[in-house]
C-alpha cells in the first residue's frame, strides 16, 4: 500500500519538479542571454559559394578527361548481338 502511494504522489512531483527546472533555466536564460552572431564580411558568403562550385566542376572535369573513355565505348558483344560471356536470354548458352 505505502508503494502504491509513493508511486501514486511520484508524477505530480515530478511534474511540479520540471516546471520548477523550467521556471529557473528561464530566469537563468534572461539574465545570461546568448551572444550575437557573429559579424561577416558583407557579400562574402555568395563569394565563397561560387569558389566552391567551380572547384567542383573542376574536378568533374578533370575525372571526365581522364576516365571518359571508359564510359563511351560501347559493350562488347558476340555475334547474335547478346553482350559477351553472358550466354543468351536466359542465360541459355548455345
Amino acid at each position: 500500500m505505502t508503494s502504491d502511494l509513493l508511486l501514486a504522489l511520484s508524477v505530480p512531483a515530478l511534474v511540479v519538479a520540471s516546471g520548477l527546472y523550467a521556471l529557473a533555466e528561464s530566469q537563468w536564460r534572461r539574465r545570461h542571454p546568448a551572444p550575437g552572431p557573429v559579424p561577416y564580411l558583407p557579400g562574402r558568403g555568395p563569394s565563397a559559394g561560387y569558389e566552391q562550385v567551380a572547384a567542383a566542376e573542376a574536378i568533374v572535369a578533370d575525372a571526365y578527361a581522364r576516365y571518359g573513355d571508359l564510359y563511351d565505348l560501347p559493350a562488347p558483344r558476340d555475334g547474335r548481338g547478346f553482350l559477351a560471356g553472358r550466354g543468351g536470354a536466359g542465360g541459355a548458352t548455345g
